[in-house]
């Protein structure tokens, strides 16, 4: 995948909305211009019409001064100049409104264009990345910094348009008005332009910080709030808001220093800002009384370099405010810009059989100093049973990974049906390969809702027949409600095992050529796991059955059963050559059978 440059990605998100943000980058122009105009009518009726003095207009607007009648005309019809002011008024309002409109549309519609390609992208990413990846940082960035751009594109982009329009077209008419007011009113020009800088990086800074440290908060809050049962059967709530607490007042502090330059450089900004506007007022004053400057022109001077110091400081807060969105966008960029998992568009899309074969596969993650995996070569033919049994870290959760090719082999072939699988489409591949998870995700659903979540359009019947494959429909007929009855978050009403069955019944609806329990049936009593392990043979052969398990009675019918020590196969056969052969199942069968005896 190549990375593309920020720009192009940011702008991405707003392209199909170009015609909208012209019209509203129009507008916001026009409204600029009609809010100069009016202090020239008034120095212009202040001047000419009132005092009578000659003032100089462009030959189009004197031609129609002279057409109407001139002085004397606007003297007995003063309602004319304020019909004028009126009708600027009028198309400002129309300008603003359309601005507004025009802008919020744009804003609206690339944040919902950031969402939309940042939760499709995040679902494109690699296994290994979110391995790694906070949910608390993820949410933050999808949420905060997304509506920190919103608001910005929205708020501030206008808003620079504007005071860059404001302060060049004053700029330009004060010096044409006169020379040194302008040479004293733009002085501080340079200042400002300087400060704007210090602040900008400042508060870009402080910002960064600020956000980073939200995204650690939201993090350690989400973790908090799933691991609540933890936290209350360990007592360890006082520990937890300490460090919550911690956080908490990291971003407070922050967020003040962020404010406090705020504060320190508006503070300076107004102290100059008004210092030159009272200057020009006292120059301009001087040079009405003393050198003849008409009056209406010091009114529209002193007017326009209020309106140009105020374009100034809000110029110089809104790029600081360029910087937070700059930083925000960078956050998302680092998802944007993440690999996403290989486009395997062109590669195979067999229909599997189920025959599996590990050829001398080797396994190392991309950061992982020592294999997990070594040399492992098995071969599982389709619709057979296999166990897996081994301790903890012996690589079976390695294994089950390349099996769903969310991992490839560091070394060796990995076959389905005589296929590598190099060549299989990973998303066809995962479709056939149903795996069910020791600690399964149940979503704040009905129970009906959990079990089609495959295949939403499923009937309820269809939905019933595998609950009972899975132990669970007689339970789940005690509720209140039944399959219609709302389980918490993460299925925190239901037990353990019941969670584990929901589970397995979600993957059954599929129907998988090949099926991966993950030791999804720890947390079921013996007599249920065998009960479920009847039914599931039940079902049309052919289906190839993988159990990993650190329990021997789920394992012990299985057509072949291997053990995994220490990265590598070290034994393999039937439950019961297996019990006769010294090694880690005969170990682990003795320590089980003698407890279940006692």
């Amino acid at each position: 995948m190549t990375k593309q440059k920020t720009s192009t990605h940011f702008f991405s998100f707003y392209k199909k909305d170009l015609n909208y943000l012209i019209s509203a980058v129009i507008s916001i122009m026009v409204i600029a211009i009609c809010g100069l105009l009016i202090p020239l009518i008034v120095g212009f009726t202040v001047d000419r019409v009132l005092l009578n003095q000659d003032v100089v207009l462009p030959q189009f607007l004197e031609n129609i001064y002279w057409h109407i009648g001139g002085r004397q005309f606007l003297l007995n019809n003063l309602w004319v100049l304020g019909l004028i002011l009126l009708g600027i008024t009028v198309i400002q309002g129309i300008a603003e409104f359309i601005s507004e409109f025009h802008i919020a549309k744009v804003a609206e519609n690339g944040a919902e264009n950031m969402r939309r390609k940042l939760f499709s992208h995040l679902q494109k990413l690699p296994y290994a990345w979110h391995a790694k990846a906070e949910t608390g940082d993820l949410v933050q960035r999808c949420t905060s910094d997304v509506e920190v751009i919103r608001r910005f594109f929205q708020n501030q982009l206008l808003q620079i348009i504007r005071c860059i329009t404001t302060i060049i077209i004053s700029i330009f008419v004060m010096v044409n008005l006169d020379s040194t007011l302008s040479i004293v009113s733009i002085a501080i020009t340079p200042i400002m332009f300087i400060s704007t800088i210090i602040y900008f990086k400042k508060r870009r800074g402080q910002f960064e910080l600020w956000d980073e440290t939200e995204g650690k908060l939201s993090a350690r809050l989400q973790e908090s709030l799933t691991g609540m049962r933890v936290i209350k059967a360990f007592g360890r709530k006082k520990f937890e808001l300490d460090q919550l607490e911690e956080t908490h007042r990291e971003l407070y502090d922050y967020g003040i220093k962020q404010y406090d330059i705020m504060g320190n450089f508006w503070f300076l900004s107004d102290l100059f800002s008004n210092a030159v506007l009272a200057l020009v007022v006292i120059i301009g004053t001087y040079r009405v009384v003393s050198h003849g400057l008409h009056l209406g022109i010091m009114l529209v001077f002193v007017s326009y370099a209020d309106r140009l110091l105020i374009n100034l400081r809000i110029l110089a807060r809104v790029i600081a405010d360029i910087g937070k969105a700059q930083i925000s966008f960078g956050r998302l960029k680092e998802i944007l810009d993440a690999e996403p998992e290989p486009d395997d568009e062109g590669l195979l899309k067999p229909e599997l059989n189920g025959n599996i074969k590990f050829n001398n596969v080797s396994f190392q993650y991309p950061d992982g100093s020592e294999p997990v995996l070594q040399n492992i070569n098995f071969e599982i033919k389709a619709g057979q049973t296999i166990g897996i049994l081994g301790p903890t870290g012996s690589g079976k959760s390695s294994l089950l990974l390349l099996l769903q090719k969310l991992y490839l082999p560091s070394s060796g072939t990995l076959l389905f049906d005589d296929i590598p699988v190099e060549q299989i489409n990973r998303y066809n591949l995962r479709r056939q390969v149903g795996l069910i998870l020791q600690e399964s995700y149940i979503y704040s659903r009905s129970i009906g809702d959990n079990i089609r979540l495959p295949k939403p359009q499923t009937s309820i019947e269809n939905v019933r027949r595998y609950a009972k494959i899975a132990r669970l429909d007689n339970e789940i007929e005690q509720f209140s409600q039944g399959y219609d009855t709302v389980v918490g978050e993460r299925g925190v009403t239901l037990s353990g095992g019941q969670k584990q069955r929901l589970a397995i019944a979600r993957t059954l609806i599929r129907d998988c050529q090949i099926l991966i329990f993950d030791d999804s049936l720890s947390a079921v009593d013996t007599e249920t796991d065998r009960e479920i392990r009847k039914s599931l043979k039940k079902r049309p052969q052919g289906t190839t059955t993988i159990i990993v398990s650190h329990r021997i009675s789920s394992i012990y019918d299985a057509d072949q059963i291997f053990v995994l020590e220490d990265a590598q196969i070290t034994q393999s056969g039937t439950h019961q050559e297996l019990v006769n052969q010294t090694g880690l199942y005969q170990r682990v069968y003795q320590i089980q059978h003698d407890w279940l005896n006692e």
